[in-house]
């Protein structure tokens, strides 16, 4: 008698069985689906761009953000790796980005690309006195902005341009160095003097737009209060 109940409570429990995987599938399913809006929130924020169109090296000059002040600071690459995982059923693969800073006697920290901003060779004068950012308003220490950069220039000299205009004040914005790093990452040098010569231009791409609404709101100097977003 116990025999033939156990065999007839087979099918009960391969049933349960079925349900239990259906039920775990949906779990996966929803999972996934999570996983997925979570990097469409991602990519909607227009940071995506700026975080992974970046190919570094060992020796490359950055900005990186130091965990204990959430500030940027010029940094060297030291060594660059990446680790592949699974995460619910979908394939990743995760870089991470060993940096010695400058301050801080050379001290070396483990970030992510998203804390990372490429230094190019435009754009690394020094920088200059506290001022306010033209793009993201933040009072802190600005650079100067070649709105034509200064490859440009003997292009710009054969079309009738000044070089005193090319090399004065009128020719430059003084923006911070996160900022400053962005613009050269958003557009080749080329593309800044043909189609971004003055930051109202550059202010109206909405990748640049969503990058100041982000770095607004970062540590690094304070946002000015009284500035209204046009």
């Amino acid at each position: 008698a116990a025999m033939m109940s156990a065999i007839e409570a087979l099918p009960d429990a391969a049933d349960a069985m079925e349900d239990l995987e259906s039920v775990s599938e949906l779990i996966a399913s929803d999972a996934r689906q999570r996983l997925l809006k979570l990097q469409d929130k991602r990519a909607a924020s227009g940071l995506a761009w700026f975080m992974t169109n970046m190919e570094l090296a060992e020796g490359m000059r950055v900005m990186a953000v130091l965990d204990e002040d959430g500030e940027f600071h010029t940094a060297v690459v030291k060594a660059v790796a990446s680790t592949s995982a699974d995460v619910i059923g979908t394939a990743t693969t995760e870089q991470t980005v060993t940096v010695a800073f400058d301050e801080f006697g050379g001290m070396e920290r483990v970030v992510t690309p998203s804390s990372v901003l490429v230094l190019s060779d435009e754009n690394t004068a020094g920088e200059t006195t506290e001022g306010t950012c033209e793009m993201c308003h933040r009072d802190t220490k600005v650079t100067d902005h070649h709105l034509i950069p200064r490859s440009e220039h003997s292009r710009f000299v054969k079309r009738g341009y000044k070089m005193s205009f090319l090399k004065g004040r009128e020719n430059i914005a003084e923006i911070c160095r996160p900022c400053h790093n962005t613009v050269h990452r958003f557009a080749s040098n080329k593309e800044l003097a043909d189609k971004y010569e003055t930051t109202e231009k550059l202010l109206a791409e909405e990748a640049i737009q969503k990058w100041v609404e982000w770095v607004s709101t970062q540590s690094h100097g304070k946002h000015r209060k009284d500035h209204k977003q046009a």
